[in-house]
């Protein structure tokens, strides 16, 4: 088969928000989408918004919005969001790339899969919405390219976007938020979405998947729109093992349709996603390509040629030379963490902490350190910061190494300068000591795998999210705390269970 990639051309950037790009993957309503790469060559998918969404404040804001809710999804049924610059000029988002076709394209190439594929992207999908709904998140558009096939099972992309785009005067011009053919009747009426919505698509992309048509059929807008409020779904051909589960899903009445959880429950039987079993040959053979992706670009040879001439004004005149000084100076700046590469400044970093006992005590650090030391967990270190300040250094920087932290349970640690004064609520701060678990709890942690080095590199590699670690599990293992603008790696060290509970832990910080 073809290549699923496109090479870069000359107008496509080198890199977004820190991350290499290696080739194109494609181009939606929302902006351009493009494969990267982290520094130790793990693969994203980074979409950029287009220009036109760029300048619209309220966009930004919903887009912001919409990124902190969906980075709290988790699933194993979803594409995890890694990275995202809500206020670049352009802003963009990353997430781990799937290696797969989309689902529409399956069914171009190869026609209407067979019922027990259709169930199981059934049951992948609603699992995905049950996880997408918990965080407060509804799609809004899901469709056949926005869920991706793997070898070991379907994916959902771009979930919770819609809601930004429709924060934009574009959408009174001609662009329509969502799909027509797998719009819900109260969508099509203009009334509040909810998360019944997306049940409604997922009959209409299962029925997709089984016949290889919408089930209201296709056309101009208008009649499309007019058949999903008005008439019956056409379910001729559908095959009988999947024809109740499509009628039930695209119910008029949103109270009539199934929840994601029921649906997880009715399907449980086509959960297992063996590779190489669950999809067709002629589509598992497809796969190999999709993890193949096309050497990185090499550097333009007019850059060299630019350096060059730049060298030969030089030596020419003296103004010539301030002229080239004043053209070469971005270039020499592009390894740099720069605002032009992507990255946002930040606040100085400090740490505020509470402590039952005696408090730790601030010292020099060694900039090389970049782990705790294992000390014995019942003789306190001191704390240790090299004052750096988030934001001015590359990324990986270490800003501070602390032994030693006692945290007392319902108290919270900040990685930032404000307030400098220990904190005793959970909300507005980096990481909390969570009462009602005990856990520790932040929007945005990982843990790393046992005996896995606690590098920044680490941390940023780890997809693995979550939002709450139960302490027993946090115990001597090393836990990854992302901020805007840090990283922390945080080992508990000791848990006391008293009238005043409390934790100790080691905590490095990075420049993000």
């Amino acid at each position: 088969m073809n290549s699923p990639f496109t090479r870069l051309t000359p107008g496509d950037p080198g890199e977004i928000g820190g991350y290499r790009l290696v080739a194109q993957l494609g181009a939606g309503g929302m902006g351009q989408v493009f494969l990267a790469a982290t520094r130790s060559g793990r693969l994203l998918a980074v979409k950029v918004v287009h220009a036109e969404y760029a300048k619209h404040p309220e966009f930004r804001h919903r887009f912001q919005q919409e990124v902190a809710a969906v980075q709290r999804v988790q699933s194993l049924w979803t594409a995890p969001v890694i990275d995202a610059d809500t206020e670049a000029a352009r802003p963009w988002l990353a997430t781990a790339y799937v290696p797969g076709p989309s689902l529409d394209k399956v069914v171009a190439a190869h026609g209407p899969l067979p019922p027990a594929t259709v169930l199981t992207i059934a049951c992948g999908v609603a699992e995905a919405l049950q996880a997408i709904h918990a965080a407060g998140v509804i799609h809004r558009d899901l469709k056949p390219s926005n869920v991706l096939l793997a070898s070991d099972g379907p994916r959902v992309i771009d979930f919770g976007i819609a809601k930004a785009i429709d924060a934009t005067p574009l959408t009174g011009t001609g662009v329509r938020v969502g799909t027509p053919v797998f719009m819900a009747p109260e969508q099509a009426l203009g009334h509040p979405s909810t998360p019944a919505v997306d049940v409604f698509a997922l009959g209409g992309l299962i029925h997709y998947a089984a016949t290889g048509r919408p089930p209201f059929g296709e056309g101009p807008d208008a009649a499309v729109l007019y058949r999903v409020v008005h008439d019956e779904p056409q379910l001729d051909g559908c095959p009988p093992q999947v024809r109740d589960l499509v009628a039930h899903c695209l119910a008029k009445d949103p109270a009539q349709r199934p929840t994601p959880r029921d649906l997880v429950a009715r399907l449980a039987a086509f959960a297992q996603t063996t590779p190489g079993t669950w999809l067709p040959q002629v589509v598992d053979q497809t796969l190999p390509a999709y993890s193949s992706p096309p050497a990185p670009p090499k550097p333009r040879g007019r850059r060299t040629v630019g350096l060059r001439f730049l060298a030969g004004a030089i030596a020419v005149t003296a103004a010539a030379a301030a002229v080239a000084t004043a053209l070469l100076l971005p270039t020499t700046a592009a390894g740099s963490n720069s605002t032009a590469s992507g990255s946002k400044p930040g606040p100085t970093v400090t740490v505020t902490q509470t402590r039952p006992a005696e408090q730790a005590r601030p010292e020099q650090t060694q900039p090389e350190q970049t782990q705790p030391a294992q000390d014995d967990e019942n003789t306190p270190a001191p704390i240790v910061s090299d004052g750096g300040v988030a934001g001015s250094k590359p990324s990986g920087t270490l800003l501070g190494t602390y032994k030693g932290i006692d945290v007392t349970v319902g108290w919270s640690v900040s990685f930032t300068d404000d307030p400098k004064h220990p904190k005793d609520k959970e909300d507005g701060s980096d990481l909390s000591y969570c009462q009602y678990s005990p856990a520790l709890c932040n929007a945005r942690m990982a843990v790393l795998d046992p005996g896995q080095a606690g590098t920044h590199q680490a941390c940023v590699d780890n997809t693995r999210y979550t939002n709450e670690i139960p302490i027993e599990d946090a115990k001597g293992r090393l836990v990854c705390v992302f901020t805007d603008a840090t990283i922390g790696l945080v080992k508990v060290t000791r848990v006391v269970d008293s009238n005043a509970d409390y934790l100790t832990m080691d905590l490095t910080v990075w420049q993000r």
